[in-house]
């Protein structure tokens, strides 16, 4: 009974919202768990992967012990010269048997492919293992806004299954109805909140990763492969080449400033074809006024900013909000003085973006009881971050060697595809403004106290906004904050 009562308690006990992390969120920038030990919620804490708690008998407190995840030094600093070269080779072995691994398990394990080039690896690797497997593959793709023509990365998916002779299972969850498809939003959303009582943005992997969790789980599969890190791992952002150039510039860098102007030249000239908007970007820091600071700057979201600059709350309390916005844009600053592809990749792996993504897909596979498992973050491949820079970006192409890897195995229909569509929602972004989600977002007490009714009713026109904030809206049902 005691036993009982607490548990109880702790479900029934009143949670208060931690203002400075709504702060982090409404930024737009940042998923509020696993970045830190806060939550949304004041005075709850967060065990952040590799971290252990430690309980007090003296004073009965927790307290959380230093993060023990921390980078392979060995592997790290692991450098490829004349005597020990990099060889495409062990690349391939290297990650061929990460996926060999992951592929061990009593359980039948699917695998997500999106047309990109990480995804298409793992699944060229897994289908190879599959014919000496008594166990089951499965190879799932989501469509994206389905009911228009197929895009490209369906398009690209379905040459790869085409080609490795296998079926690949295509999960729709949108119907014809947008009233319908707005109501699986919906119901969508509760059953990720009530798993993961945190806001979640629901703009990127989110859905995806969700209803093919769902179509896993129902086929009988307990895990599913993934190309999650191999941006990260191999030199996949294409954004980095001006950030390097800018801030490499403003620190009289100029045998690089002039190297990764050229990358940038020919990703945009060559790949993207985006000649007056490169030349502006180019000529940016030779006409702004501020030479003396770093200029790439990350954008604030204009919805973020909106809501920022109409706060209604007490002085003590919109502070607390305004202090953990700002947070966020400090540390994006300090990613802007990074001066290396290397340390743009150790930024993204160990602070913000892979933390960020985990904490999407680990969430919204293990609502279904799957587990995701991403053969490029084995830390094996650290080492990979120290390989040339030209086998990271080439000719205007992200990824090079895995492109390299690709197409010596017989697909270079994908080694040559220059662009990917990238991860999106299969829901169209104007179903936010349907009626059945603005009438919820209207009614929030939340919203309304936060931004003022007034306020509340024309932000809620913007579907970035109703976006941003029904997941917090459904929390707002769950826990009565």
């Amino acid at each position: 009974s005691s036993d009982f009562a607490s548990i109880k308690n702790i479900v029934y006990y009143k949670k208060f919202l931690n203002l400075q992390e709504l702060g982090k969120y409404i930024s737009g920038k940042n998923s509020t768990n696993f970045i830190g030990h806060q939550t949304i919620w004041k005075d709850i804490h967060n065990v952040i992967a590799g971290s252990n708690i430690k309980f007090s008998l003296e004073d009965f407190s927790l307290c959380t012990a230093n993060n023990s995840l921390k980078k392979n030094d060995r592997l790290d600093n692991f450098r490829f010269s004349k005597t020990n070269d990099f060889k495409l080779s062990n690349l391939d072995k290297d990650i061929k048997t990460c996926v060999e691994e992951r592929l061990m398990s009593d359980a039948d394990i699917a695998v997500t492919i999106s047309g990109g080039l990480d995804s298409s690896l793992i699944a060229i690797y897994a289908n190879q293992f599959r014919k000496y497997s008594n166990k089951r593959t499965g190879f799932y793709t989501c469509l994206l806004q389905p009911n228009g023509k197929p895009t490209k990365d369906l398009i690209f998916s379905r040459k790869l299954a085409d080609k490795l002779d296998v079926e690949l299972n295509e999960v729709n969850p949108l119907t014809n109805d947008q009233d319908y498809n707005a109501e699986i939003l919906i119901e969508a959303t509760k059953k990720i909140i009530y798993s993961h009582r945190s806001p979640i943005n629901l703009l990127t992997t989110t859905f995806p990763n969700y209803f093919i969790s769902e179509a896993v789980s129902k086929d009988g599969y307990k895990a599913i492969l993934d190309g999650v890190g191999g941006d990260e791992m191999m030199g996949g952002y294409a954004k980095a080449h001006l950030k390097l150039y800018y801030s490499n510039m403003i620190y009289g860098k100029k045998i690089n400033t002039f190297k990764f102007l050229k990358n940038f030249l020919f990703h945009e000239i060559l790949i993207r074809k985006d000649y007056k908007n490169s030349l502006i970007k180019i000529l940016k820091p030779f006409i702004t006024k501020h030479k003396n600071k770093l200029i790439f700057k990350s954008d604030i979201d204009s919805t973020a900013k909106l809501i920022i600059d109409n706060l209604k709350l007490n002085n003590e309390k919109e502070n607390f909000i305004k202090n953990g916005f700002n947070d966020i844009y400090n540390l994006y600053e300090e990613k802007d003085k990074l001066l290396t592809y290397k340390s743009l990749q150790e930024h993204d792996l160990f602070t913000y973006r892979m933390m960020t993504f985990l904490e999407m897909i680990d969430t919204t596979s293990m609502v279904h009881g799957v587990e995701n498992r991403s053969p490029f973050l084995d830390q094996r491949l650290l080492k990979y971050l120290n390989m040339p820079d030209n086998f990271k970006f080439r000719f205007g192409l992200n990824k090079y060697a895995l492109r390299k890897l690709i197409k010596e195995k017989g697909f270079k229909f994908l080694s040559d595809r220059a662009l990917k569509e990238g991860s999106s929602s299969p829901f169209p972004l104007s179903i936010f403004k349907n009626n059945k989600i603005r009438t919820l977002i209207n009614k929030s007490k939340f919203l309304i106290d936060l931004i003022g009714k007034d306020n509340l009713f024309e932000f809620s026109l913007d579907p970035f906004f109703n976006a941003k904030f029904l997941s917090i809206v459904i929390l707002e049902n769950i826990n009565d904050f």
